[in-house]
């Protein structure tokens, strides 16, 4: 199978449109391959789709998205917490982006740093 569009929001998010030999043409209704750190993946499945990740990839607005999780405790009693996490968001704080909207560079690159004597020759 070959890819048909792929959405990286930013590491370990991301979403793959592959091509299937049953649909003559591709499209985005097809269940692609979808990833999210940290969410689980009943919530990925069900509350984010490939339309999604396009949607947040040029705003900058974040998607928070909810579901329960089986939590024990040491007296051997077993209950359920509702969690919400951050699931789509085009924004990365360990990033920033280089003057040519491309690129990027971890904070605190060397190369951002500003000398303290005068010459920016780094």
């Amino acid at each position: 199978m070959r890819i048909v569009e792929y959405i990286g929001l930013k590491a370990k998010v991301y979403s793959i449109i592959k091509y299937a030999p049953d649909h003559p043409t591709p499209s985005l209704d097809i269940p692609g391959f979808r990833k999210l750190k940290g969410v689980g993946r009943a919530a990925v499945k069900a509350n984010c789709r490939h339309l999604e990740y396009r949607k947040y990839l040029h705003s900058t607005e974040t998607q928070f998205t909810t579901f329960n999780r089986l939590m024990s405790t040491r007296q051997q009693q077993i209950y359920t917490v509702r969690d919400t996490k951050k699931a789509l968001s085009a924004f990365d704080s360990k990033r920033r982006f280089c003057s040519d909207g491309i690129r990027t560079r971890a904070h605190g690159n060397w190369r951002d740093r500003v000398s303290t004597f005068g010459d920016n020759s780094l």
